[in-house]
């Protein structure tokens, strides 16, 4: 468990994330970050959550799909590879991704 990431050094070949994002006020600056932790072909496996909760910052923006930003941020989907019919529940829910670092 990391409170401070400017304290780590990577690469690290996986970084796991189970509701995280939707806790931080700034998301893009920490998914960077998370980047430039990874190795290349380093895995992201994270969830994330959207819409409105009775206190901020509990969600992230609606408008915003993490999903899709890391998409175009050097990441590809690496969920089809390594989730099937037969895996557990959660890793097959929408809002569980996993991503792998171009390099």
């Amino acid at each position: 468990i990391v409170h401070e990431l400017d304290k780590l050094r990577g690469p690290y070949d996986v970084i796991f994330a189970l509701d995280v994002l939707e806790h931080v006020a700034e998301p893009k600056p920490v998914l960077a970050r998370w980047k430039e932790l990874l190795s290349p072909r380093g895995l992201l496996a994270a969830t994330y959550y959207t819409g409105p909760a009775s206190s901020a910052p509990m969600h992230i923006d609606p408008g915003f799909d993490v999903k899709d930003y890391l998409l175009t941020q050097g990441f590809r989907d690496a969920k089809p590879r390594h989730v099937g019919l037969f895996s557990p529940e959660l890793l097959r829910k929408r809002h569980f991704m996993i991503l792998e670092k171009e390099g």
